[in-house]
């Protein structure tokens, strides 16, 4: 298989703090456990108003075209069980640095979390876009285990030429297939995308 990325989703205002410098740690329930992972995360802006409100008003027209696209990329080079390696402890010094570069309170995560079952994103070598892409310019992992987009639900037919030179070329008519398989709607948390080919 292609190696794979991650197409991660958070509200506007966790996306100004991580953007700012601000918040170092994303926190979840799960993570990427497939080994075909290249530690790579996309980060889309949910169009969330609510969340949209709570970034300072001097700063919206800033994130206002991030809304809905995706609109930075990180490395996580670390992901942090914080139930099973911390059990919420009050006591533990390295516990608190990563709720404080998450930007977030104990009981925040307790109610978030209860049964301890967080994990905290490590964010390194970020990279905001100038501008930022729709969610159609990710493409899903193959579904299709041979790869023969003439049998997939979603595989698509490229017809090089115009319909007319089409049928004039007859049984000699060369046709290619292309995978329409992308990412039409953002994630509710996260989803593996392909990572381009270089």
């Amino acid at each position: 298989m292609d190696r794979l990325k991650v197409v991660r989703s958070v509200k506007p205002y966790y996306f100004y703090l991580i953007c700012e410098g601000l918040k170092k740690y994303e926190v979840g329930k799960d993570m990427p456990k497939n080994s075909d992972w290249d530690r790579t995360v996309e980060l889309y802006c949910s169009k969330d108003m609510q969340s949209f409100k709570r970034i300072p008003e001097e700063c919206r027209e800033k994130y206002r075209k991030y809304l809905g696209k995706v609109g930075a990329r990180f490395v996580c080079d670390d992901i942090i069980n914080l139930g099973k390696e911390y059990a919420y402890a009050r006591k533990d010094k390295r516990f608190y640095d990563i709720l404080q570069n998450s930007c977030l309170t104990v009981e925040w995560l307790q109610k978030y979390a209860p049964k301890g079952d967080a994990v905290a994103w490590h964010i390194k070598d970020l990279a905001v876009y100038v501008e930022p892409k729709p969610t159609h310019d990710f493409k899903k992992p193959c579904i299709d285990k041979y790869g023969y987009c003439p049998t997939c639900r979603v595989g698509g037919e490229i017809i090089p030429e115009s319909e007319a030179e089409f049928y004039r070329m007859g049984e000699d008519c060369r046709t290619e297939w292309y995978c329409v398989n992308w990412l039409r709607k953002p994630p509710q948390t996260w989803c593996y995308v392909e990572r381009e080919q270089i």
